[in-house]
């Protein structure tokens, strides 16, 4: 189980990572967040933590998963997202192209 402690680091460590990712430095995302700068930069080095409604402001301006915040570090769930959304696309269309089939015959 983790630690308080290892789940700021995680947290902060992955926010960074996907602040970064949208191309927002601590300064605008905090801005747009209604935040401090410096308590930004206290919940990245996992000095703090966000409160949830500053959580949901996090997750919606980064448009991701709040699942994206709490993963291992060296896993980068963007790719997976995007590999599952090509896997429902490629089942989606695989669907259409049978039901076509099946009406044909």
């Amino acid at each position: 189980m983790k630690q308080p402690n290892q789940i700021k680091t995680i947290f902060g460590t992955n926010l960074k990572k996907y602040r970064e990712q949208a191309g927002l430095t601590q300064n605008q995302l905090a801005e747009k967040i209604s935040c401090n700068p410096k308590y930004l930069s206290e919940i990245e080095t996992g000095k703090t933590f966000a409160s949830s409604e500053l959580m949901q402001d996090i997750i919606s301006v980064l448009n991701i998963p709040i699942s994206f915040l709490f993963a291992s570090p060296e896993i980068d769930l963007k790719d997976s997202i995007s590999v599952e959304r090509e896997i429902d696309k490629a089942v989606t269309e695989m669907s259409e192209r049978i039901k076509d089939i099946l009406i044909t015959r």
